[in-house]
């Protein structure tokens, strides 16, 4: 599997977004103080006025990060830059709720190491199941590979919290939330190793007649892997 090691090797970064799953709830009708910075366009009846309530700084009268909005975005430039890990792979943990300590105990407590084996899981189900031709085997493959896929060398780089009120220009009716993320990272021949062995693995166990074909879309799947993107949570 050649060429997918040297796909590996040279790709620079890989960024996770693991979107975790407790969910958000509504507040009753506004009331006490809605002052705040107004963050979003609030022309028109329609479109709720987002104001940042709290933050992880302002008890210390300091704004909030200048790499926070960026990283909010998926854009990890200044985050690198800040915390000097540009070789990095950065994967960022989100939540969202009405209370801070339940959020953050959620995701103190959440099996991060199963999200990051579930984000591999759906990406090679993506790519090889349907394609090959024992398609039921190649599912079943795929999914004992990544069930008892694990990840080491993860480091928490930092973290933030905002609480947001959301306020329909309608009802009036409000919803106060946390925003917490959590930033980690890990070496990137570190991470490339778990994942190349992984991917060795699923191919190893193709018949013959699907092998050079399952490592020509490997490449194609590492290549996938190393891209920004949103990865949810199975």
């Amino acid at each position: 599997c050649s060429k997918m090691k040297k796909a590996i090797i040279s790709a620079l970064c890989l960024v996770i977004l693991f979107m975790t799953g407790c969910g958000a709830t509504t507040g009753a009708a506004a009331t006490g103080n809605q002052q705040g910075t107004d963050i979003r366009n609030t022309d028109g009846p329609d479109v709720p006025k987002v104001i940042v309530i709290n933050h992880k700084n302002k008890a210390f009268g300091l704004d909030q990060p200048a790499w926070l909005m960026d990283v909010l975005e998926d854009n990890y430039d200044s985050f690198k830059e800040k915390f000097n890990c540009h070789e990095d792979i950065i994967i960022k943990v989100q939540d969202n709720g009405p209370d801070l300590d339940l959020v953050q105990s959620w995701m103190a407590n959440a099996d991060f190491n199963a999200g990051v084996a579930a984000t591999f899981h759906t990406a090679a189900m993506n790519k090889f199941s349907g394609v090959l031709s024992d398609r039921e085997k190649t599912q079943k493959t795929i999914t004992a590979v990544a069930s008892k896929a694990e990840f080491s060398g993860f480091r928490k780089v930092a973290d933030y919290w905002t609480l947001l009120r959301t306020i329909d220009n309608k009802s009036d009716k409000v919803t106060d939330e946390y925003h917490v993320i959590q930033i980690y990272s890990i070496n990137k021949e570190l991470y490339m190793k778990q994942i190349n062995s992984l991917i060795d693995e699923i191919v190893n166990e193709f018949e013959s007649g699907d092998r050079q074909q399952a490592e020509n879309m490997a490449d194609t799947l590492v290549a996938e892997l190393m891209k920004d993107g949103k990865v949810t949570r199975e």
